[in-house]
Formats: structure tokens, C-alpha cells, sequence
């Protein structure tokens, strides 16, 4: 049952971090790099370092799982995420 809540919770984790990728930084951060974009890079990290902090106090629990056995969750979650959420974003075509 560990392994599994940890293969939802990186599933969530991976899916959180590549929609913010698609959706809030694609949109605001541009190739020449300005203040503007700079000033969204510090509030981005400055929502994003509590959000981190609660992760990790979620993540405690799972410390008694072997790194090996962390890994080999982490790339199907990772996985199954990229294709989730390209499908949620019309990204990916089946």
C-alpha cells in the first residue's frame, strides 16, 4: 500500500510540475530574458518554496522505501503523467 500512495503522489507531483511548465511559465517567461520575466521567476519560487516544504513533510513516510524501488515508481508515474497531461492539453493526439 506504501508503494502505491507513493506511485500516486509522484504521479500528482510530475503532473503539477509539468502543467505549471506548460502553463505558467511557457506563457510569462520569453526568450529575452527581462525584468519583467525575472520579477515572475521570484513569485513563481515564492509560491512554489512552501508548496516544496509540504512535500516533503508528505514525502516523510516514505523514507523507509529503498531509493532503487523510489526510482522504478518514479518513471512510470512520470510517464503516465506526460501522457495525461498532454492529453489534457491537446499536446498529445491518440
Amino acid at each position: 500500500m506504501n508503494h502505491f500512495r507513493f506511485f500516486i503522489y509522484q504521479f500528482f507531483l510530475c503532473g503539477m510540475m509539468i502543467a505549471i511548465n506548460y502553463y505558467i511559465l511557457d506563457e510569462f517567461v520569453n526568450a529575452p530574458f527581462s525584468t519583467a520575466d525575472l520579477i515572475t521567476a521570484v513569485i513563481i519560487a515564492l509560491v512554489l518554496v512552501p508548496i516544496y516544504r509540504l512535500i516533503d513533510r508528505l514525502y516523510e513516510p516514505f523514507e523507509r522505501i529503498k531509493y532503487r524501488v523510489k526510482v522504478l515508481l518514479s518513471i512510470p508515474a512520470f510517464l503516465l503523467a506526460i501522457i495525461l497531461v498532454g492529453l489534457a492539453t491537446s499536446e498529445l493526439i491518440i
